[in-house]
């Protein structure tokens, strides 16, 4: 089998689960990066793959970075990765992987998780389930695709901050400032060009 930088503690992953994993990993190598030493740029996407118990079958070698840990304090099962999540999203997630694990379909949330004593990040987690590993009583294995979003949702802010930040300089301006359409005709003017002109705001745009 290619190796695709997957730590395991079960190799019976099916052939389907693996090429996931290779593909949306990006063929993570083994080498001097694992055991939490790759960079964090690197470890935007990881993926588990779970047991009907909710053991950790598999993982891909960025999870380790993801997360800041070593191989060695790896969480193996679900219960052990619920203890890493936020306090205040715990039960939504523990409630979340109940009701998958119950109806046998996959499930999307985000919440926050631990990586070191003050650092939380947000993740993006999609449980699938690996149709092919049911067994005859019907428990399943299941594809988890962790993205780290923490980024994103730290810069979601800044874009309304910088638009009020903008509209107030707009307005309280000295100069008299105008927006205009490629035609010519204005859509937005600033109290100094309604200073300068002599005419009320309503009536320039």
């Amino acid at each position: 089998m290619e190796d695709i930088g997957a730590t395991a503690t079960n190799r019976g992953v099916s052939p389907q689960g693996w090429r996931k994993l290779a593909r949306d990993s990006g063929g993570a190598a083994n080498g001097p990066e694992r055991d939490g030493k790759r960079p964090r740029s690197a470890a935007r996407v990881a993926h588990v793959v779970t047991g009907p118990g909710g053991e950790f079958l598999a993982w891909s070698d960025t999870l380790s970075a993801m997360i800041g840990r070593e191989t060695s304090a790896m969480p193996r099962t679900t219960r052990s990765w619920l203890e890493l999540a936020h306090p205040e999203d715990r039960r939504r997630l523990r409630r979340v992987a109940i009701e998958t694990a119950r109806t046998g379909k996959g499930a999307e949330l985000e919440y926050r998780l631990q990586r070191g004593p003050r650092d939380w990040l947000r993740l993006r987690h999609v449980m699938e389930p690996l149709v092919s590993e049911q067994d005859a009583s019907g428990a399943r294995r299941w594809l988890n695709t962790l993205q780290d979003v923490t980024e994103a949702k730290q810069a979601g802010p800044v874009l309304p901050a910088s638009a009020e930040q903008y509209r107030a300089t707009f307005e309280q301006a000295a100069v008299g400032i105008v927006h205009s359409s490629l035609e010519g005709e204005l859509q937005l003017v600033n109290r100094a060009f309604c200073l300068m002109t002599g005419y009320p705001r309503a009536e320039l745009a």
